[in-house]
């Protein structure tokens, strides 16, 4: 995302803000929302950020976004794009992925132990802090850093107190996380890493079931519940949830029952925010961008990064054209209140 595309319809943004925002202010309590994502994300155009506010005040008043530590040249647009969904009345999620591989030219091995690193690191947060969300994710799927490297996340538990407090001293009003993916968190059995990384005003939780289950129907009842389970007090944020609509055998019918099953999956954890990551259909992941530690780090956890990115470059609710899929008119249809 570019700044000057942004800038260049602000004052067109002002003259509509008030009809997205009346979407959003009316919109149903329920906790489904969308993440902030355009049918070409490297150059949105006004229409194509219209379309997606409007699409996200249908279902909530909670809207979230995704920016890369160390993509400094994207800070100017997350400030720009966070600043306009205020306006139209949106909550506002931002999730702050820890990149430390692009911080520095390569051969460089950065660390949280290097004092430099971990300033960067926090004064980000920092700034992310003082745009004001409501939540903020400050280290996405840091499960996945405690299992591919202990002594990294080490390193980060012992800066993550510093850094809470630098963002609440931003803005005391807005409530700190970090995220965990799911099947790591089952299968390893790190229930206890929440309790490394606190104080903390919210749990958030990374969910792609596709890669665990080949249907919707062998997703177990209590998959979702057992969060609730271990952490009856937290405040629950599905900060990244999606089912792909391909390469097959997955496909668009799965994921419109896996949107569809969300309130019965659901119906025992109380989450603030079930954030639908993508609006529509990539191609956002390109293997030809992955260095050879990136493939490393896919190998590690047993993934296939070409499978996978095809995977994930259909998590759309929409296709890449616009079209609507089934998943779409399934989450137009949700209704998180039966069986309460």
């Amino acid at each position: 995302m570019r700044l000057a595309t942004f800038l260049k319809f602000v004052l067109a943004f002002v003259v509509v803000a008030t009809t997205v925002a009346n979407g959003a202010n009316a919109a149903n309590t329920a906790p489904f929302s969308l993440t902030f994502t355009t049918r070409n994300t490297l150059e949105p155009g006004q229409p194509e950020m219209l379309e997606a506010f409007a699409n996200a005040a249908q279902f909530s008043d909670t809207i979230s976004f995704f920016w890369n530590w160390g993509d400094d040249n994207q800070v100017a647009a997350i400030t720009t794009v966070v600043m306009l969904a205020q306006r139209m009345g949106f909550k506002v999620v931002i999730n702050m992925s820890g990149n430390l591989g692009k911080l520095l030219p390569p051969g460089y091995q950065p660390t949280f132990a290097d004092p430099a690193i971990a300033g960067k690191y926090i004064n980000a947060v920092a700034y992310l802090a003082s745009l004001k969300p409501t939540y903020l994710n400050i280290y996405s799927e840091v499960n996945l850093l405690a299992t591919y490297s202990p002594s990294e996340y080490s390193n980060y538990q012992k800066i993550y107190a510093n850094a809470y407090r630098t963002a609440k001293a931003a803005s005391p009003s807005t409530l700190i996380g970090t995220s965990y993916v799911d099947v790591l968190w089952v299968g390893k059995h790190q229930q206890a890493l929440t309790d490394q990384l606190s104080p903390h005003d919210f749990i958030g939780i990374t969910s792609y079931p596709f890669n665990q289950f080949l249907q919707v129907s062998d997703i177990p009842g209590d998959w979702y519940s057992q969060w609730r389970t271990v952490y009856p007090n937290e405040r629950l944020l599905f900060t990244e949830i999606g089912w792909s609509s391909a390469p097959a055998p997955l496909s668009p019918v799965q994921q419109a029952l896996f949107v569809a099953a969300l309130p019965r999956l659901m119906q025992n954890v109380s989450p603030e925010v079930i954030a639908y990551v993508l609006q529509y259909d990539g191609p956002f992941n390109n293997i030809g961008d992955l260095t050879p530690a990136q493939w490393a780090f896919y190998e590690f956890f047993g993934a296939d990064p070409v499978t996978l990115f095809d995977q994930f470059n259909h998590l759309g609710l929409f296709t890449a054209d616009g079209q609507p899929k089934p998943a779409w008119y399934a989450a137009r249809n949700l209704d998180f209140n039966v069986g309460r």
